[in-house]
């Protein structure tokens, strides 16, 4: 029950509409927080930064812009779309004047890969393999611990064994 509750609580940070875990991350936030994208703006950011027709792009523009000034989203979400719009505008118009290279294009998919969270890259392998090593690191605290509780007693007994010895002398 709790998942869906969640669920019905994530929005898209542009438009606030409902997004869910596996939504598009726009950016990350403080903390670590992803800001998620709604399909429709989703694809809009997409149209945007890929489509070679020139209309389509300004049009998805248009459609996030009007977004943008109705729904107020916070100010990193605001920032880096408006850092994303202002590069798909320079696009269309290299686009428009012939100027384009769409090889550009193809070697930024590969940039968008590293802008994957690194806990979000891990397999399973690795998780259970952290688990584990997780796992050896509490076992070695724990005998660490008893150990120094062990040496403070020892410390402390000494110190009362020489005070009593001092004052029986």
């Amino acid at each position: 029950m709790e998942e869906s509750n969640q669920e019905k609580k994530i929005t898209c940070a542009l438009c606030f509409g409902k997004c869910t875990k596996d939504s598009p991350v726009l950016v990350m936030g403080p903390y670590g927080n992803p800001r998620l994208l709604c399909e429709e703006c989703s694809t809009d950011l997409d149209t945007m930064t890929a489509d070679k027709n020139t209309a389509a792009v300004r049009a998805a523009m248009e459609r996030l812009g009007k977004k943008l000034a109705v729904k107020n989203p916070d100010d990193l979400s605001l920032q880096t779309i408006n850092e994303i719009i202002a590069s798909s505008a320079e696009r269309a118009r290299l686009i428009d004047s012939g100027e384009y290279d769409f090889s550009l294009d193809e070697a930024g998919s590969e940039d968008e890969l590293l802008d994957i969270p690194e806990d979000q890259r891990e397999s399973e392998e690795d998780k259970l393999l952290d688990e584990k090593e997780e796992a050896q690191r509490e076992k070695l605290d724990k005998i660490l611990n008893w150990v120094f509780i062990g040496a403070i007693i020892g410390v402390v007994g000494f110190a009362v064994y020489k005070l009593i010895e001092g004052f029986l002398i």
